[in-house]
């Protein structure tokens, strides 16, 4: 099958009309829009092509131009978990290194986990990196789903070369249009083409890209292999929503920005938190801007916010008329989700909003409805006593106050204890005095508990804040 080969024009042209124009050449024929192929198999032909599972022009169309607008090569799946089994099924790190993110990435991890090949592999943080060696793997996604975090890739791949470890990037939540991890030295990106590579919430997939050819050929060769290939009309989707990429995603990152302004006008009285790259108070946020020198372009159109009760933020996508419900994102529409339906381990008062292309005052006058219809929401409010907004100074006063407070509660309770034993011994006898050390040991037992409660409850929700 013919490969496209770029013009020496194209090579140099810009990122939009790379997505236009990077798939030219690959067919022979005078439609200006691409044809979809649907055959599932090929006579005799001078290209070699035997079988759609091998080789299928639409696919090649499709990952000619992803690869290009990453600055590599690209594989695609029928699903961005698929994309995860594939690699990882196929290098077997003995650990990698992974901090919170996508559910569905850890449930790929668990699953290799315990197959036969895997058994012995490790699962670390991103903080005991010192122990990695060569063929381990450091999973990164940036921004990270769904506090938004933005992962240090220059920091990561340095720690992973010195030791001749990977570094795989999941950049759905960026795409190409807003972050290139292969340029600053990653050797794989993963995508969940369903997201904002689609963009159209109507096609199913997943795609690796890499630069290194022996990865590449290793992994076609798997993917031939086991065949987990995308239908023709998903690629199909695929290329004509790449073709749009980089209007939709600067459009709605900067919708997204403007959302965000307003969250926090919100707070605290109905939001405690807004989770954006483009506010100070997200990791990572110094590597977001237009300079050169930055990692990300823009802060991306996904927003996540903490409400101040569970049941409010469960009620809350009821109340939106334009934004929809859907636990997906990335489409022309604007979507909400209450993350805890299909993640147990995030912050059950927690919504995931994904910026479509309407309006931002449109969407603005649909959240300031639903805003006013959950405030006749009768919920307590949930929050700790600790507050993860206030700044680090602030944090360790307010710990410090609370200590004070436990330690001079327990010196009360002890000295009351005292009190009291001291007046029982003076009026009874020896046994009496048995008794009474009896009770004491209850009283104590009791005041111990009283203390651990609530030293837990500041504990608990120092964690739950982490």
């Amino acid at each position: 099958m013919k490969k496209a080969s770029p013009s020496l024009e194209l090579q140099n042209a810009q990122f939009e009309t790379k997505c236009l124009h990077s798939d030219r050449g690959i067919e022979k024929n005078s439609e200006l829009a691409p044809p979809i192929h649907v055959t599932a198999s090929f006579t005799p032909n001078d290209e070699g092509m035997l079988y759609s599972r091998s080789h299928a022009v639409t696919r090649s169309r499709a990952e000619t131009v992803l690869g290009t607008l990453e600055g590599g090569k690209a594989i695609l799946y029928s699903s961005g978990v698929a994309a995860t089994f594939a690699f990882l099924s196929l290098y077997k790190p003995a650990k990698i290194a992974i901090s919170g993110g996508y559910h569905g990435t850890h449930n790929v991890i668990n699953a290799l986990k315990f197959s036969s090949n895997l058994q012995n592999f490790e699962i670390i943080d991103h903080d005991s990196l010192d122990g990695l060696k060569k063929g381990d793997v450091i999973w990164l996604e940036s921004p990270r789903n769904p506090t938004l975090e933005v992962e240090d890739l220059r920091y990561f791949v340095e720690k992973a070369k010195a030791v001749e470890a990977r570094v795989i990037v999941d950049s759905t939540t960026s795409t190409p249009v807003l972050c290139r991890p292969l340029e600053f030295g990653a050797d794989v990106v993963l995508h969940s083409t369903t997201k904002f590579l689609g963009g159209h919430s109507d096609s199913l997939g997943g795609a690796l890209i890499v630069k290194d050819p022996f990865m590449y050929a290793n992994l076609l060769k798997q993917r031939t292999t086991i065949g987990n290939v995308p239908g023709s009309l998903e690629v199909w989707l695929l290329l004509r929503s790449l073709r749009t990429l980089p209007i939709r995603v600067e459009r709605q990152s900067q919708t997204a920005e403007t959302i965000v302004q307003y969250l926090l006008t919100k707070q605290p009285d109905l939001v405690r938190k807004v989770f954006h790259p483009s506010l100070p108070t997200c990791k990572g946020h110094e590597l977001v801007g237009e300079a050169e020198d930055k990692q990300m372009k823009y802060g991306g159109p996904l927003i996540s916010f903490v409400l101040r009760s569970e049941d409010r933020a469960k009620n809350f996508p009821q109340h939106l008329k334009l934004i929809l419900e859907a636990t997906s994102f990335g489409g022309c529409e604007s979507t909400i989700d209450w993350r805890a339906k299909s993640d147990t381990q995030v912050d059950r008062r927690l919504l995931r909003l994904s910026v479509g292309l309407e309006h931002a005052s449109d969407l603005i006058s649909d959240l300031e409805t639903a805003f006013e219809e959950i405030l006749k929401i009768d919920s307590p409010v949930e929050d700790t006593e600790d507050e993860d907004e206030l700044p680090e100074e602030e944090e360790e006063e307010e710990e410090e106050k609370e200590n004070e407070r436990l330690s001079d509660e327990n010196e009360r309770l002890s000295g009351e204890n005292e009190r009291i034993t001291d007046d029982e011994n003076e009026v009874v006898d020896g046994e009496e005095e048995g008794a009474n050390d009896d009770e004491n040991e209850v009283d104590d037992g009791e005041n111990e508990v009283v203390n651990d409660d609530e030293e837990n409850e500041v504990d608990n929700g120092e964690t739950n804040d982490e």
